[in-house]
């Protein structure tokens, strides 16, 4: 793995964009993750002053394989290649290739929220995207290994018409390399590749804890398999918690490793969990009727999340102007330019034609 720029203790979304080619989409059925890599092909972050260019879309749609993209109901995956580096000096800290996940989210304007010129940030990031991003920063900032690392991300005003505005929020994060694991290809390993699976499963969750993050969701095809590093790697953070100086992780996390978190991954089977851990039954588990692992109970493994506390900084609620800036997609190359805010004064006279345009 590469190991990128940290992001800055001053975390903060960024002011909302527009882009020419988004103006395009207004009342248009196109879904915005689709026209992004359809038509719009290149992607700028504002801290590393990247351009970034779509490969190709990586989303998991295993529960539907046809399902057509909705970046409303669900992050839509890309992986991307850099294209230019803008002003920056040097390729140091930024990766060739990187992961890109971007989420939708449809806001209703009344009269309660019409005011143009500022927002509230939590009304135009999906709770899914916004609690992935907190994970992330959260875990960057206490050089977690086990997960990617935060490299940059955006907010951007995509479309708007009377009555309705399209937000879309782009995570930028390092690509992770190995298998993906599924309950079914975990299971087709051999013996001893699955105990070297769940032990490092052990170490990495533990860390994720250490870090005071705690994960709602528990899919086996989160994790990527890496058996050159032997290191398992956690590719999705939400629905998750990220806890901070107001909020303590809950004792039930912070005290000791519980063998029952090895079954809700289906990693296991309830003969190789501590009766006393199935009191928390978990929504789902593993149906293999026998396994001829290793005795989990065995290992025995520090758990640092009863640790010190981890490093932490909270994603500011502030409110924040609206920026409008456009940027044109011409021959593969992003031009940027900034639109002249006018008078209300010096559009009419525009638009009576008293002054040149």
């Amino acid at each position: 793995m590469s190991s990128p720029t940290r992001m800055s203790s001053s975390t903060r979304i960024s002011s909302p964009t527009t882009s020419s080619n988004d103006r395009r989409l207004s009342n248009s059925s196109m879904d915005p993750a689709e026209f992004i890599q359809n038509i719009q092909h290149f992607i700028t972050f504002p801290r590393t002053d990247t351009t970034w260019k779509i490969e190709s879309n990586i989303t998991d749609t295993h529960e539907n394989p046809e399902l057509k993209i909705n970046s409303f109901l669900q992050p839509v995956v890309f992986k991307v290649v850099i294209g230019s580096i803008g002003s920056r000096k040097s390729m140091e800290g930024i990766p060739r290739t990187a992961i890109m996940k971007v989420q939708s989210l449809l806001h209703i304007v009344t009269k309660h929220n019409k005011d143009k010129k500022h927002f509230d940030r939590k009304t135009i990031m999906a709770t899914e995207a916004r609690e992935e991003l907190i994970a992330l920063n959260r875990l960057t900032m206490n050089e977690c290994s086990c997960a990617p690392t935060l490299l940059d991300y955006k907010v951007t005003l995509h479309d708007e018409c009377p009555g309705r505005e399209v937000y879309v929020s782009f995570i930028l994060v390092t690509e992770i390399t190995g298998i993906r694991l599924t309950t079914r290809n975990f299971w087709m390993l051999p013996q001893v590749e699955r105990d070297m699976v769940r032990q490092a499963f052990r170490k990495a969750l533990s860390e994720i804890h250490a870090a005071w993050v705690k994960l709602d969701r528990t899919e086996c095809r989160d994790l990527i398999w890496n058996l050159q590093e032997g290191k398992i790697y956690f590719t999705r953070f939400a629905p998750s918690q990220t806890y901070g100086i107001t909020e303590h992780l809950p004792s039930y996390y912070c005290h000791q490793w519980h063998d029952i978190w090895f079954w809700w991954f289906d990693l296991t089977t309830k003969n190789f969990i501590n009766p006393s851990d199935l009191e928390v039954d978990p929504s789902h588990v593993a149906t293999r009727k026998h396994d001829d692992g290793s005795d989990i109970a065995a290992w025995d493994f520090p758990y640092p999340a009863n640790g010190i506390r981890p490093k932490w900084e909270e994603v500011k609620e502030e409110i924040i102007e609206r920026v409008v800036d456009k940027a044109v997609v011409e021959d593969g190359e992003i031009v940027k330019e900034k639109k002249k805010r006018r008078s209300w004064k010096g559009r009419v006279r525009e638009v009576l034609g008293l002054e040149e345009h």
